[in-house]
């Protein structure tokens, strides 16, 4: 199951007591057609969510108990189209009652393609329309610990055919202080949001909580994931740091035991050379420790720097 899969699941599982004309429109107004026939007016309702069809089912015999109602699909038309169709006499009312048809001052007909706005007046009703626009219009897409590959990020979309769906989206947006964008693909108008904390806002505004809380969780495992890697890469460049240290080191012991041996140097760098020689990839901190910490850290790397000297004096004057 995907993300908007989920998603749209716990939305249709919402409350929209009092607001189910407001959701209702915006299931219509996003994956519905309107249909004309001798001179009636009625409307289907095609998506690839059979669920959606039962949730908006269930509105409608709520409020029109003597509408007809018929499903084409079930659910285990899984990835295919399923379509929801109603008689023209309800569905005339149901088409006025949302404003998506109405009386213009000449007593002519017209069709709203954004609805009644007297709907959005309300907070409530403003996310029943949004959450309606979503479950028929509607996408999410999130990067998760199981598809690392994915690199588009946090992507949230309603796609329509209409600028004014759009915009009415994009506006009641920013009542939720969620500040979306538009783009044109293709003929249609897309409206998006990007990063997480924009998207999980609107989610739980819409009452998909355990989404909202997946995208938090994810979220915290993408920045364990990034700290274990950043400490990984850190203790890899320390290791190569000390290993080539080493080598460095070794070499100026070896330069000086060639030309003049390490037996000849004073008894604090002779011991040094000495144990650097037994333990080649031994860290700073780890030959303090050989040493019974008689001395630190400084010290050790101070001798160090004075073999070093010495090795490039003994070369200078060899060449």
């Amino acid at each position: 199951m995907t993300f908007s899969v989920k998603a749209k699941n716990e939305i249709l599982s919402a409350n929209y007591d009092g607001n189910e004309i407001a959701v209702l429109c915006g299931v219509i107004l996003s994956c519905g057609s309107i249909i004309i026939s001798n001179k009636q007016m009625s409307f289907t309702i095609t998506t690839e969510n059979y669920d959606i069809l039962k949730f908006t089912k269930k509105i409608i015999e709520k409020l029109y108990p003597h509408a007809q109602i018929e499903l084409t699909g079930s659910k285990k038309n899984l990835g295919k189209r399923v379509s929801l169709s109603i008689d023209s006499e309800s569905a005339n009312q149901i088409l006025k009652d949302c404003g998506i048809i109405c009386l213009d001052e000449y007593g002519r007909t017209n069709i709203s393609l954004v609805g009644d706005q007297h709907l959005l007046i309300e907070k409530e009703g403003k996310i029943a329309y949004l959450a309606g626009m979503f479950l028929g219009a509607g996408s999410i897409s999130i990067p998760t610990s199981k598809n690392p590959e994915k690199t588009g990020g946090y992507h949230m979309e309603w796609s329509f055919s209409s600028g004014n769906q759009a915009d009415i989206v994009c506006e009641l947006l920013t009542n939720f202080d969620v500040f979306a964008k538009i783009v044109m693909r293709g003929e249609n108008y897309v409206v998006y949001i990007k990063g997480s904390e924009q998207i999980g806002t609107i989610l739980a505004t819409l009452g998909a909580s355990e989404s909202y809380l997946e995208i938090e969780n994810e979220i915290v495992s993408r920045q364990m994931r990034n700290l274990i890697n950043r400490q990984s890469n850190c203790i890899s460049a320390n290791i190569d740091k000390t290993v080539n240290a080493g080598l460095k080191q070794l070499e100026a012991i070896n330069l000086i035991d060639s030309i003049i041996g390490i037996d000849s140097l004073p008894q604090s760098l002779r011991e040094i050379a000495k144990i650097r020689i037994e333990h080649p990839e031994a860290s700073l901190q780890d030959i303090v420790e050989l040493l019974d910490g008689k001395i630190t850290k400084s010290a050790v790397n101070l001798r160090f720097r004075k073999l070093a000297q010495i090795a490039k004096e003994l070369g200078e004057t060899n060449d």
